[in-house]
């Protein structure tokens, strides 16, 4: 985790840094995503391998995809014109552990995840949409709200589900 608070401490600097500085503040708020989704990755590798450093573990941490990361917390979030998730068969390894819905906390962790994502994306490339300083700050508020829910335990058995979801899914 060393690495995902490095980050999370960068994108905090930058938020603070250079007041009006469009580029300071973009590099704060897609570095605050990148925070989360080392902590995710960094999370899932401790779980999943547990063997820091090992060629396993190195292999491992280049598997989760930002693609798959956001289409996993999709699938978790509650559309609003629901209660419950509906999850997709290409998520059957989450539908497994998820038959009293999702817990909340998961909820709440996918909703930021998606947040962080898609600033981030506008960040990196919506040049036309400026990012104040008071945006740089919040995305990196949500960022911190995911590392003290990860810091604070999540639910078992979602939390080791969503981590085994990070992965590829198994060519059929």
């Amino acid at each position: 985790m060393d690495l995902a608070n490095d980050l999370l401490d960068v994108a905090d600097s930058l938020a603070k840094a250079n007041p009006g500085n469009q580029a300071t503040y973009r590099r704060s708020v897609s570095t605050a995503y990148y925070a989360v989704f080392h902590l995710l990755v960094d999370a899932a590798a401790q779980r999943l391998v547990n063997a820091p450093g090992t060629p396993a573990d190195l292999l491992f941490r280049r598997l989760p995809t930002h693609t798959q990361l956001k289409a996993l917390c999709e699938e978790l979030v509650p559309k609003k014109d629901q209660n419950n998730p509906v999850l997709g068969p290409k998520n059957w390894r989450v539908q497994a552990g998820l038959k009293g819905g999702v817990a909340p906390q998961i909820t709440t962790l996918a909703e930021r995840v998606l947040s962080l994502h898609s600033k981030r994306e506008m960040a990196d490339y919506d040049i036309g949409t400026p990012v104040s300083a008071l945006e740089a700050e919040h995305q990196v508020d949500r960022a911190r709200e995911v590392f003290a829910a990860v810091a604070s335990g999540l639910p078992e058995p979602q939390w080791t589900l969503l981590l085994v979801s990070l992965l590829p899914s198994p060519k059929r």
